[in-house]
């Protein structure tokens, strides 16, 4: 064996090791990236349930528990009329009444579905 044969085993020897050096720090740069990527993701996540939480769940959780309330007045209040005594002769339920019907017959089309658009009539 000559010398410039092991002059090259041994370059080849540093370049091969160097190359597995730098393929190995790749790796564990490419792991932590997306480690970090990840961790971005759920704090994105995390973020967006908590803004969603606050600004459209609680919201709507209010005016659900609002209408609510206010369902339950009205519905006391027409128990109220349809139970008077005088309820025969009473303007007032007429015209529930008639709104009643009008609204009943705007709500189920020919085929029996409810309608979900009202023209504000």
């Amino acid at each position: 064996m000559e010398w410039t044969e092991l002059i090259r085993i041994v370059l080849e020897a540093l370049m091969g090791g160097g190359l597995i050096v730098t393929l190995y720090t790749l790796r564990e740069t490419k792991r932590k990236a997306v480690e970090e990527v990840q961790a971005m993701q759920t704090t994105n996540a995390d973020s967006i349930l908590r803004t969603n939480e606050e600004y459209i769940v609680k919201p709507l959780k209010r005016e659900i528990n609002g209408l609510r309330a206010t369902v339950r007045n009205l519905t006391k209040v027409l128990q109220k009329v349809l139970d008077c005594p005088h309820a025969a002769g009473c303007p007032l339920r007429g015209e529930l009444q008639q709104l009643y019907d009008i609204d009943a017959s705007f709500d189920a089309d020919p085929d029996g579905h409810a309608n979900r658009v009202r023209d504000g009539t």
